[in-house]
């Protein structure tokens, strides 16, 4: 804060002159020069003086009263308004080799000039001296005085607070004792002393003619700022009160409401805040004064979550910035959109924000207020790009990002909503916050067709959540992608415990059908049996049931159970009348024979079913599987020509990958090298044209592509189509079976380090993998005629 310069003159008693009677002139030239100089003086001739001294001045060889005639000089000019000849005239006094009076006063008096003229620290040169002589008491007094006012000019606050402090003790009643006080408060202010300038300015302030004293505005100003500063802000409310009252300058009012206007803010004192807002909004006179106010009253009312009123403040001082000071209009028009925020106004926020633009201050919060405003109006994709441009360290980043997240997901943008969700989780949210977190996570690795990782997630909500609901949820979707993942054992788990935790579940019928189905796929018959038996009793009418009576009649049929399967299907004639059910069954029933190994009795179940008039889908995964059936039964050559009937019928069917892969290996089974080298082209090149993901099916292609070269003797040729499916599939059959033949071939390539390092890949992989199916698998291959 401005603490000002307290520079007063002081007044010195001049030594008394000789006599002023007539003088006898014939005494000396050089005693006639001074006395006639002196009278000029004595009658108030200050320029004639000053001359007549300097003429006597410019004799050397009149040597007596040099000093008294220097200092006169100096005093003449003084007097006459001559003040830098009177500074040289006291210079030259203070270089004659004198001592006494005049040298003091002549020292004293050119420490005021250099004071006056700003030259603090060559004043406090020539006046500290005299503070330790033996001085007349109206001397002493302005030289201690003066000495303050020159330490304060040349910023040594300490210091004049000594000779202030001094000056005051020594001479209580002095006339300058009020202005030395009044510059012990300031330069306490100055080194923020506040409880002693408080003190000080108080007592300032109780003189009775402090109010018309010119520094009374300073002294409100600074007390006030004492005040605040000591945590006694009401006080110092009231003393800018006070100045607004008495200053007849806008500038200065305008400071002084503002200031009271603030102090009531940071009180929370609403009720003088509010009186005060009627009169500013009458007496602010600048429109800069104007603009503050209403930022002002605008964070009073948002302090205060009075969303309506905040708006109409900051709306009120939005033209005014925009017309005075453009380096508000934005901040306002932010202020403006979080107020609208809070009101779900999301048009008003969306214009405000755009119009103040991304660049510029308070970038985070813009990004993020449009971020809100776009998801507000259901402009998710947009929403997503606004949230995404507030900066890394802002302070909004952690709400900017669950808002991305939320927008990406209802925006179907998978796997950005992936990637946030995993973000979020990584900075370790708590309690339910968190739960929902794993379930968004879940659901977006689910649309992802991330099965596994989406189930991790599931998983892990069904752990931490403390709602049934969240958990209802997790342990079925848990379960739900495990199975389409091909995880049979985890989806029991999940499945099992969903269906006894939750009994009425909307998803327990699914839940039952896809625990039978799981079961199905790890052999475990008594546990599929056990899941669609009760899914038949517990939710009789549901599309599941149809479904899951069908898999049973095949679970029962793989048992040997001829009574189970005609009660399944009796059941399903009886609750699903419509449905064609023996075509369907006998269907459904082949495949489930062919999948559980049955390949005797799917050939009897086909060759029923092949008599009827089919669809053209349903036919040709007939022959598919008769084919498939005929081929594990070893019937090669009867299984080739099936399978080349079956494309040739049904060239770009859904099985004719499969069929493709099937005439491959049965014509590599019978010798046929060129034909099943061709099949597998011709199936990749199926895959490649169809964009078809079937990574079991294409593992395979290579497998018998290896299989081919191996039996050739091109081992190098085979390695690489093994190590294609060794690599990039993890199938829990075909990439063990990769992995040993890949051994072979780095044998039979001479090449024994490789080749144990891939037996250690397939023993730390595969631990199960049995090495006696290796030789056998091995020898069968040396026997392909």
């Amino acid at each position: 804060m401005f603490v000002g310069r307290i520079l007063l003159p002081v007044c010195l008693l001049i030594t008394a002159l000789p006599a002023g009677q007539a003088q006898p002139a014939a005494d000396s030239p050089a005693k006639r020069q001074l006395d006639f100089a002196l009278g000029l003086f004595q009658r108030g001739e200050y320029k004639g003086a000053a001359e007549e001294f300097d003429l006597y001045l410019s004799r050397p060889e009149w040597t007596e009263k040099r000093d008294l005639a220097a200092f006169f000089a100096g005093e003449s000019f003084r007097l006459a308004g001559k003040t830098e000849e009177s500074a040289k005239a006291y210079r030259a006094l203070l270089a004659l080799d004198a001592t006494g009076e005049y040298v003091q006063r002549g020292r004293y008096r050119l420490g005021k000039i250099l004071l006056d003229q700003g030259a603090a620290a060559e004043a406090l040169i020539l006046l500290e001296p005299l503070a330790g002589e033996v001085l007349p008491k109206e001397f002493r007094e302005g030289v201690l005085y003066s000495l303050g006012a020159a330490c304060s000019a040349s910023g040594d606050s300490r210091k004049a607070i000594e000779w202030w402090t001094r000056y005051r003790e020594e001479f209580p009643a002095s006339e300058s004792s009020r202005r030395a006080l009044l510059g012990l408060g300031l330069e306490t202010i100055r080194l923020q002393e506040w409880e002693k300038a408080a003190g000080h300015l108080e007592e300032w302030l109780k003189d009775p003619k402090a109010s018309s004293d010119s520094s009374y505005s300073t002294v409100l100003a600074n007390l006030a700022e004492a005040e605040e500063r000591l945590g006694e802000k009401s006080s110092a409310a009231e003393r800018h009160l006070a100045l607004a009252d008495l200053t007849s300058d806008p500038t200065v009012k305008d400071r002084a409401l503002l200031a009271a206007g603030r102090l009531f803010f940071e009180q929370e004192d609403w009720g003088r805040f509010d009186r005060l807002s009627a009169r500013t909004r009458k007496e602010l006179a600048a429109p800069g004064s104007r603009l503050a106010w209403f930022v002002l009253e605008g964070n009073r009312f948002h302090r205060a979550r009075k969303w309506k009123e905040a708006l109409a403040a900051y709306s009120e001082g939005l033209p005014l910035a925009e017309g005075s000071d453009a380096t508000m209009a934005d901040p306002l028009r932010v202020r403006i959109g979080w107020c609208a925020r809070a009101l779900k106004d999301w048009e008003r926020v969306r214009a405000h924000i755009e119009a103040a633009g991304l660049l510029g201050g308070a970038s985070d919060e813009k990004a993020f207020l449009l971020g809100e405003a776009y998801r507000g109006l259901g402009k998710d994709a947009e929403a997503a790009e606004s949230y995404a441009q507030v900066p890394e360290g802002s302070a909004l980043k952690e709400q900017a990002l669950f808002g991305e997240s939320e927008c990406a997901y209802r925006a179907s943008q998978w796997e950005r909503a992936s990637a946030l969700f995993e973000r979020l989780l990584g900075g370790a949210p708590k309690g339910a916050e968190r739960v929902a977190l794993l379930l968004r996570a879940g659901d977006s690795k689910r649309q992802l067709s991330e099965w596994l990782s989406g189930a991790n997630y599931y998983a892990t909500a069904t752990v931490e959540t403390a709602s049934p609901e969240a958990r209802e949820r997790a342990l079925y979707l848990e379960g739900w992608c495990r199975v389409r993942g091909e995880d049979y054992p985890g989806a029991m788990r999940a499945l099992r415990t969903f269906t006894e935790e939750f009994p009425k579940s909307a998803q327990r019928a699914e839940a039952l059908y896809l625990l039978g189905q799981s079961a199905g796929k790890v052999g475990e018959r008594s546990a599929q049996i056990s899941a669609y038996e009760s899914l038949a009793k517990d939710h009789p009418k549901t599309d599941w049931t149809a479904e899951g009576l069908v898999q049973l009649a095949a679970a029962y049929s793989a048992e040997s159970n001829p009574e189970g399967v005609r009660s399944s299907l009796q059941r399903f004639q009886d609750l699903f009348p419509k449905r064609k059910l023996h075509r369907e069954f006998a269907l459904w029933l082949a495949e489930a024979q062919v999948r559980g190994g049955s390949h005797a009795l799917a050939l009897k179940t086909l060759e029923t079913v092949l008599k009827e008039d089919l669809p053209e889908a349903e036919r040709e995964t007939c022959l598919h599987l008769r084919a498939f059936a005929l081929e594990q039964l070893g019937k090669a050559e009867e299984a080739r020509r099936v399978y080349r009937e079956a494309l040739e019928r049904f060239p770009n069917g859904a099985k004719a990958l499969h069929n493709h892969l099937g005439l491959g290996r049965t014509a590599f089974r019978l010798g046929e090298v060129a034909e099943a080298s061709s099949e597998v082209v011709a199936g990749l090149e199926l895959i490649r044209k169809t964009l078809v993901s079937e990574p079991s099916v294409e593992a395979q292609f290579y497998l018998l592509e290896g299989d081919i070269e191996f039996r050739a003797g091109r081992f190098p040729l085979a390695y690489r189509a093994y190590a294609r499916t060794s690599i990039l599939y993890h199938h829990p059959e075909h990439t063990p079976r990769a992995l040993f033949l890949s051994a072979l071939c780095k044998e039979r390539m001479n090449e024994p380090e490789a080749a144990l390092a891939l037996r250690a890949e397939l023993n730390r992989d595969y631990p199960d993998f049995n090495e006696e199916s290796g030789r056998n698998l091995l020898k069968d291959l040396e026997t392909i005629r």
